[in-house]
């Protein structure tokens, strides 16, 4: 089953974590830089964010920089 990832960025240490997380294990991810598009933010936080970075694995929300949440709902 293919997942939908998105990633709501904000360039921070954290962030950069997740995007490296990703490109390591191959991960198909759109990106979202919410410094650039503060607008996205908010669209994050409707979604149930309270924190950055926010990657929604199709519904399912991860904050944070949670290497061991990002496994379990990726199967890793």
């Amino acid at each position: 089953m293919s997942k939908e990832i998105t990633f709501y960025d904000g360039g921070c240490a954290d962030c950069q974590n997740v995007a490296a997380y990703f490109s390591a294990n191959g991960v198909d991810y759109k990106r979202v830089n919410i410094k650039a598009h503060p607008e996205l933010a908010n669209e994050a936080k409707e979604k149930g964010a309270t924190t950055f970075p926010a990657v929604f694995i199709n519904d399912d929300l991860v904050e944070g920089w949670n290497e061991q949440g990002l496994q379990n709902k990726l199967g890793l």
